[in-house]
């Protein structure tokens, strides 16, 4: 699937559970932060999370600090070393490990607001 049409059916919240990995999030923040200013690829990221998540049922799936989180080391990515290869590059989900505390990642704060990283900046 190209990366239009995985854009086109997480918004439409048609992708299937079992193909919404992280490295089809990487994909969507990617598409996102090149083609949208980076508020709006935040907005549009945000809400689209929420829209698919309450779509499959999983509406208290949405956390706001690994959302953004993600999307600042996508965006970073992007501007050190190009979309070739980014995905593989952040395919590991533990390099938030990185940034984040577990601590801090389980809070109720930080899944429904954004809090700066307790370790090392993002």
């Amino acid at each position: 699937m190209t990366d239009d049409e995985l854009v086109a059916t997480f918004e439409r919240c048609t992708l299937p559970r079992s193909d919404w990995t992280h490295r089809a999030h990487l994909r969507v923040a990617m598409r996102y932060l090149a083609t949208c200013p980076r508020d709006e690829a935040a907005r549009r990221m945000r809400e689209g999370l929420r829209r698919y998540n309450a779509v499959r049922g999983a509406a208290r799936g949405y956390h706001e600090t690994i959302t953004m989180a993600w999307l600042a080391i996508v965006e970073r990515g992007l501007r050190e070393h190009g979309p070739d290869g980014l995905v593989d590059k952040l395919a590991d989900p533990s390099l938030l490990q990185k940034h984040y505390s577990g601590e801090t990642l389980r809070s109720d704060e930080a899944r429904h607001a954004w809090i700066p990283p307790d370790r090392e900046a993002l």
